[in-house]
């Protein structure tokens, strides 16, 4: 289901009673921003038992540690033995675990520690282990730490970075913060020698542009990037058309440059560069990065 965005830390100093770790539902991407579905899921984590820098004699946990239910009586497996006896200052000890909870829609999981004592300076702390925990489950047969898998997109995230891959297009998609982004595909156009003034650019095969003739694009794309070199520093704009419209204009003053873009490209359209200048230019390169947009 995803991998926990932060290491957690928390002090224990109760003499008993439970603690709540980690919530699964708040730490989690995209957590509860998609719904969960019945069902067995997967789970994992590694928490780190630690006596603070600085404390001085002997410190012991002893509970159990585990999974739990947020909300629902009882523990849905078996929970870990615990019995630590640190020492020394700064004195670790790792306790990971793996295995399956049932969980319900709108049912929140957490990892617990259950103190039946902390003794002697009543001072430990936990960390959990971003890189070593997480939780996934089985979505319409396919599972994966961190990734989604369908043939639809889910709920949008609120958190950027979020991974999904479209079975039916065979391709991972990235959420931005705002859509869904594919792989990265170039292409682009040029002119060998004298390009003149506010003029379409040719594609490689030397066919000259227009607002009919370039790049088709089946799909919804963004564009990303625009990069280009030239003979001379003549100034003017590269223009990104779609069907003869102009969608973003780069000054392309320089010999040689690149922009990030932002620039959504519908489907069904014609992708054309043109040279905006009163002047014309030489030996124009030009490339268009772009990625499918979900």
């Amino acid at each position: 289901m995803g991998h926990w965005t932060n290491s957690t830390q928390q002090t224990l100093s109760a003499a008993s009673g439970e603690v709540t770790i980690v919530d699964f539902d708040t730490e989690l991407i995209p957590g509860s921003q998609v719904a969960l579905q019945d069902g067995v899921y997967d789970y994992a984590y590694h928490v780190n038992l630690i006596k603070p820098t600085g404390e001085i004699g002997p410190s012991r946990v002893k509970g159990t540690i585990g999974i739990k239910r947020a909300g629902k009586p009882g523990v849905d497996r078996p929970f870990e033995t615990i019995d630590f006896i640190a020492i020394d200052s700064g004195e670790e000890a790792s306790l990971a675990h793996a295995g399956q909870v049932p969980m319900s829609a709108g049912d929140e999981i957490q990892v617990r520690i259950n103190l039946d004592d902390l003794s002697q300076s009543g001072v430990l702390q936990t960390k959990i282990r971003k890189d070593r925990s997480s939780l996934f489950f089985d979505l319409a047969g396919a599972s994966a730490s961190g990734n989604f898998a369908g043939t639809a997109f889910p709920t949008q995230p609120s958190v950027s970075g979020q991974s999904f891959y479209r079975t039916d297009l065979v391709e991972e998609f990235h959420f931005t913060g705002t859509k869904w982004l594919g792989s990265m595909r170039a292409d682009g156009g040029g002119r060998n020698g004298n390009l003149p003034a506010n003029s379409y650019l040719r594609r490689y095969n030397g066919m000259v542009m227009s607002a009919s003739l370039g790049i088709y694009m089946p799909f919804d794309a963004t564009i990303t990037c625009l990069s280009w070199t030239k003979g001379n520093g003549t100034a003017g704009d590269i223009e990104i058309h779609r069907d003869g419209t102009s969608l973003v204009a780069v000054d392309a003053t320089a010999v040689g440059g690149g922009v990030d873009l932002d620039v959504d490209f519908d489907a069904d359209g014609v992708l054309s560069l043109f040279w905006a200048s009163a002047s014309s230019a030489s030996n124009v390169q030009v490339t268009i990065h772009y990625r499918r947009r979900g």
